[in-house]
């Protein structure tokens, strides 16, 4: 985690849809603006490539993340694998469901190792479509510290045009299991998403986020570039 901020904005909220053949390349960037030098300026940058194999599992392979805390450089953290599982083929129950396992390899010898797993839900209802992200991650290794970091982030959009599909999305992040923090004492971000496609085969997506809780920077933006081809 970034020094001075238990929790920062996620670079993406996931969906547990898996396209067989699907390639990407992809960018996603977050930052946080803030009065205090303590939550400001928090940055997160990261590149990475996955691919499809199945019907029901996609891998995707972060080459580089890039992360900077408050009154920090930027500086290259770590490297990930990350897997999404779909349970059962879309549309076949009331609720589309996968798994997120991933584990984030520490490109510093005094940082530790991490593993997350996230719960990915979706539900399409005519032009609106829901997602949530629940689950946390947990530090592993020699130089790892005890406890779970958990987190959610549920986002609803509306695909109205294929290069405009307006949003709205919160983001949590609630401390650790044992932490029993208050509102006031997790991180909460509320704000508008943009999603859509410039060109066949390249997505955006454009957040705006306030926080809503007092430990929570007053706000902060996420960026994503994606590239998709079928093979």
């Amino acid at each position: 985690m970034l020094p001075g901020s238990a929790f920062a904005i996620d670079g993406k909220v996931y969906s547990p849809q898996v396209t067989r053949g699907e390639a990407e390349i992809e960018y996603a960037g977050t930052r946080t603006f803030d009065s205090d030098k303590a939550k400001n300026d928090i940055q997160e940058n990261q590149f990475s490539v996955g691919y499809a194999f199945t019907d029901y599992w996609k891998t995707e392979v972060y080459l580089a993340t890039f992360q900077r805390g408050p009154g920090q450089p930027q500086d290259f953290t770590a490297n990930e694998f990350e897997n999404i599982f779909q349970f059962w083929p879309i549309g076949k129950y009331w609720v589309d469901a996968g798994l997120l396992a991933s584990y984030h390899l520490a490109a510093k010898k005094n940082t530790a190792d991490s593993v997350e797993l996230k719960l990915l839900l979706q539900k399409d209802i005519g032009r609106f479509t829901f997602l949530a992200n629940l689950g946390g991650e947990r530090e592993v290794g020699s130089k790892s510290t005890p406890g779970n970091d958990l987190s959610s982030a549920i986002n609803m959009r509306y695909r109205w045009l294929p290069y405009l599909e307006p949003g709205i999305e919160l983001q949590s992040g609630y401390g650790t299991w044992d932490d029993h923090k208050s509102f006031n004492e997790q991180e909460h971000y509320l704000g508008p998403v943009l999603y859509g496609k410039v060109i066949p085969g390249l997505k955006y997506e454009l957040g705006y986020f306030a926080g809503i809780s007092n430990t929570a920077a007053t706000s902060a933006i996420r960026i994503k570039l994606e590239y998709e081809m079928y093979f």
